[in-house]
């Protein structure tokens, strides 16, 4: 008969690998910086086991899903460090519903800029992020040649972004900054239907010069 203790453990962190590349779900473990970072020593070594290289690029992908926990900044430097370590590129991050404020984001932006591969999807949504952050993002997605990303088909889609619920001020003219900068971007708000998905815009062809480097989604809807 378990105890009352056992039957409250949360659960392990979920590691499995599929043609996408190795997973790592953390997802609604309500972990904090220390508990994760405990977290990826248990789980190092079946992470390594699961690594499959990909031919075509020659490099380990992976799939982060760390939404519905208590990380900061600190946190994320550690996922990023963990991943350039074990030689993983995340396709997909999943940071939505954490405690991540602009140095959280910048980290990313460092590991974005030292990389020549892209992140597909980024989810920052629900955190603490401002302008102060987001503007570098725009800034360094404008300069990286990856952006937009290549599609197994030939056509070029653009980094799906997700960063609603933040204390962003002023959206519209952040976006209008962002186009200064020569990041060119799709823009989806939650007041229209859109045919955008993280893996087709409308906007994208055969071109990376006409293609939109990023997918803004939802980006008008702030906290007060």
């Amino acid at each position: 008969q378990s105890s009352a203790s056992g039957a409250d453990k949360p659960r392990p962190p979920r590691i499995s690998a599929d043609r996408r590349g190795v997973l790592l779900d953390f997802q609604t473990l309500q972990l904090d910086d220390l508990a994760f970072v405990k977290a990826l020593r248990g789980c190092r070594q079946e992470v390594c086991s699961k690594r499959q290289l990909d031919h075509y690029e020659r490099v380990y992908f992976a799939n982060v899903d760390l939404q519905h926990n208590k990380l900061t900044g600190e946190g994320v430097r550690q996922l990023l460090n963990f991943l350039e370590a074990l030689e993983l590129h995340p396709r997909l991050i999943r940071l939505d519903h954490n405690l991540v404020r602009d140095d959280g984001l910048l980290h990313i932006i460092d590991f974005m800029q030292n990389s020549g591969l892209p992140i597909e999807q980024l989810h920052l949504s629900h955190n603490y992020l401002t302008e102060r952050g987001v503007r570098p993002l725009f800034q360094a997605l404008a300069t990286h040649g990856a952006y937009p990303r290549s599609a197994p088909d030939g056509q070029f889609l653009p980094l799906w972004l997700r960063l609603e619920h933040n204390y962003i001020s002023n959206t519209e003219q952040l976006l209008m900054e962002a186009r200064r900068f020569g990041c060119s971007f799709c823009s989806i708000s939650n007041k229209c239907v859109s045919q955008c998905r993280a893996s087709r815009c409308a906007n994208s062809d055969f071109s990376d010069d006409t293609t939109p480097k990023v997918h803004v989604v939802y980006i008008e809807t702030q906290y007060e």
